[in-house]
């Protein structure tokens, strides 16, 4: 049993069978990266790598193909995984977060509140997600990471339009959100991530809740203000002496994802001098 357990094949064939069914997967396994035992003598990895895009872009692709090409020396970390050590309690109490996280929180449930384009249960599973990926990144802020963590749909892609409000009233603590941090932005037009959205569509037979309930015309809309509010986010981080690199998905995934690696491998080496 032990063996058919650890089959990833197995595991993978499961996973697509419920899918199957009309249900999602759910991903509790805490990453490698996040894995320490005390006394662990392993390299502190000295930065984490944060996948930006709008949605269909190619962001998972890439983080996939990077984390592979990099072996043993990176961990992808999605959503969809919770990040608390082992016999804690995942949901992080109401005075044991930062200031500033429940003012990017405040501001994310007002502008959710206010979107006329999402129906309520599309405001409900947004919010959901947005408060699991907080929880997500102030637990991996707060461990120490033996290998370098390649996060895809993180903390930031959900808060790139509240973190430019930060910006402009606190500079320097959006500085200090984005400090040791590597910032890679998949960009392409419009119209190749609208055929992405469809493909994925079609593969998997559902769209992601920020696509719920809009036709061609507002999706395209909707895409087009993500890729301004992500390019506004990226140029602040730029500004701010951020690390950032700009990939093309429209290009081979493989010569990309060797792009992405190789600026990781330098960021590391700045910060490890």
């Amino acid at each position: 049993m032990r063996n058919l357990h650890g089959s990833g094949i197995l595991r993978q064939a499961l996973r697509n069978g419920i899918r199957a069914l009309g249900y999602d997967v759910i991903r509790y396994a805490r990453p490698r990266c996040l894995q320490r035992e005390e006394g662990h003598s392993a390299v502190v990895a000295p930065l984490a790598v944060f996948f930006l895009g709008a949605q269909g872009v190619g962001k998972t692709s890439l983080a996939l193909e990077v984390a592979k090409l990099s072996k043993n020396q990176t961990c992808l970390i999605t959503q969809e995984q919770r990040l608390n050590p082992a016999g804690s309690q995942w949901v992080i109490s109401e005075g044991e977060i930062p200031t500033v996280y429940k003012a990017l929180l405040e501001l994310k449930l007002q502008g959710t509140v206010k979107d006329s384009q999402r129906s309520i249960y599309s405001k409900f599973v947004h919010l959901y997600w947005t408060y699991w990926v907080t929880m997500n990144h102030l637990w991996m802020k707060s461990r120490v990471a033996t290998c370098i963590p390649l996060v895809d749909s993180s903390f930031f892609q959900h808060f790139v339009s509240e973190m430019c409000v930060l910006d402009d009233s606190d500079a320097s603590a959006f500085s200090g959100l984005v400090a040791d941090s590597v910032f890679i932005h998949c960009v392409a037009d419009t119209g190749t991530i609208l055929d992405h959205i469809a493909m994925r569509k079609e593969k998997h037979g559902r769209w992601v809740s920020a696509h719920w309930g809009k036709n061609e015309e507002q999706l395209a809309e909707f895409t087009d203000r993500r890729l301004s509010e992500i390019s506004r986010f990226m140029d602040l981080v730029r500004k701010r002496g951020g690390a950032c690199l700009e990939i093309d998905a429209s290009k081979e995934i493989r010569g990309n994802a060797q792009k992405v690696w190789d600026f990781i491998r330098a960021e590391v080496a700045l910060r490890t001098k």
